[in-house]
């Protein structure tokens, strides 16, 4: 890569002839003015001369101004999608707090008769209610006749108060309902010719048994199974499938749900389970599974975070290289502006106004490029980590600050070239080869 980045600089300084490179001064040789951008740069006469004349340099060199760009570019991309993927995933993780309600899910090492769940809590100051569920696995019936792999199924009250749901067609569970299922769209891996109101069949200890899809809920995060899940009348499939009156499952709401009143209580409860004889597999509160979500995608965005700032530094460090170029190329402009009474001042803002012109470019040209990049890191990361595309969501805010962190990065690469410009006597330049 370092060979084949020097080989076109290399060459084209091979190329030049003797009496070119004698009578080179330093500023390129091409006429300006010849595209539409130089002219109309050429018309800004309300801006003040020094302004003018950085405007101006900073498309003088289009080759050494592309490569300048590229991973300013790249850096601004990949930064403003990265605070975009966090957006999303608080977005995405808000909408998994409004879809479960509860506070504290008990998972038990087999069904225990409802009442001894509910006996084992009685009287808890601060539970506001719970609810026996049953969390077991089914198989489709695929369309050329044959099973799916293991899909999960909940049990649920349908006046349940433990969910929220995020219902994209159809309807929720009714009391009433028999043989009614809520799916989401992880089914669609199996089946995806699935739409509300076709019936499904379910292997059910053996048996099968027909469903009617009365809903489509939009797809949660519930854990870190990619697995199908779907939501089912707790009634009908207790007796279908020879449960009734068990519960392998119990939610648990609180009064307070913030994560210290959450995991107090999930050890309080769960001291009060192993005495009444109920034996636990796990037990996980809201903001456990949270954090969890968090941590796993957390991994993958502080990786892009340290992608973009290796790209901001090379990228600041190739503007620095850039600026100092120019300087030197244009020593005998500098000169000139000097016997003309340009001030140290005039000069320093020539030159920063070159490199700020730069990082607002690469900018803009960030700003676009992290649609769909963002787009695409939403999606890929949310698959990768929560088995679910990641909301979507530009982060303009975001935007704004990234542009902060551009002025910053431009203004330390520019400032050390802007200086020594600033400083450059007549008899300096009446010197300079």
């Amino acid at each position: 890569m370092p060979l084949l980045a020097a080989f076109f600089p290399t060459r084209q300084g091979t190329q030049v002839t003797v009496q070119e490179a004698i009578s080179d001064y330093g500023v390129d040789g091409n006429a300006y003015g010849d595209s539409w951008l130089e002219r109309g740069l050429q018309k800004l006469h309300f801006l003040s001369q020094p302004l003018q004349i950085g405007l101006r340099n900073t498309f003088r060199n289009k080759s050494r101004l592309l490569l300048t760009l590229v991973a300013l570019t790249a850096a601004s991309g990949i930064s403003v999608s990265v605070l975009s993927t966090l957006t999303g995933l608080t977005a995405t993780l808000d909408k998994s707090d409004t879809f479960f309600q509860d506070d504290i899910s008990f998972s038990f090492s087999r069904g225990y008769p409802i009442e001894e769940i509910l006996q084992a809590v009685e009287g808890v100051k601060g539970v506001v209610r719970i609810e026996a569920w049953i969390l077991a696995t089914l198989r489709l019936r695929l369309a050329d006749g044959s099973e799916s792999r293991d899909i999960t199924v909940w049990a649920a009250p349908p006046d349940t108060q433990m969910l929220q749901p995020l219902l994209m067609e159809g309807r929720w569970l009714q009391p009433g309902d028999t043989n009614a299922v809520v799916i989401n769209p992880y089914l669609y891996s199996l089946r995806s010719d699935v739409r509300v109101g076709d019936e499904l069949t379910f292997i059910i200890q053996g048996r099968a048994l027909p469903f009617e899809v009365v809903g489509l809920i939009e797809s949660i995060p519930n854990g870190l199974n990619p697995s199908p899940y779907v939501y089912v009348p707790y009634d009908y499939y207790a007796t279908e499938a020879g449960e009734v009156g068990l519960a392998n499952r119990a939610q648990v709401l609180l009064t307070e749900h913030d994560a210290a009143t959450q995991t107090s209580f999930a050890a309080d409860l769960e001291r009060r389970f192993k005495q009444g004889g109920i034996s636990l597999d796990y037990v996980i509160t809201g903001a456990d599974l949270r954090r969890a979500f968090e941590s796993s995608l957390n991994i993958g965005i502080l990786l892009l975070l340290v992608m973009a700032l290796l790209m901001s530094i090379v990228g600041g460090l190739g503007l620095a290289g850039a600026m100092i170029l120019n300087v030197l190329e244009r020593t005998r402009e500098i000169g000139v502006l000097r016997a003309l009474g340009a001030s140290d001042g005039a000069v320093l803002q020539i030159v920063l106004v070159e490199g700020l012109l730069v990082g607002l470019i690469s900018w803009l040209l960030g700003a676009i490029l992290a649609v769909p990049l963002s787009a695409a890191l939403s999606s890929i990361l949310g698959n990768a980590f929560i088995r679910i595309p990641l909301d979507y969501s530009y982060p303009i805010g975001g935007l704004f600050a990234w542009l902060a962190v551009i002025v910053v990065i431009v203004l330390v690469a520019s400032y050390a070239p802007a200086r020594h410009a600033s400083r450059l006597t007549i008899r300096e330049v009446l010197s300079y080869e």
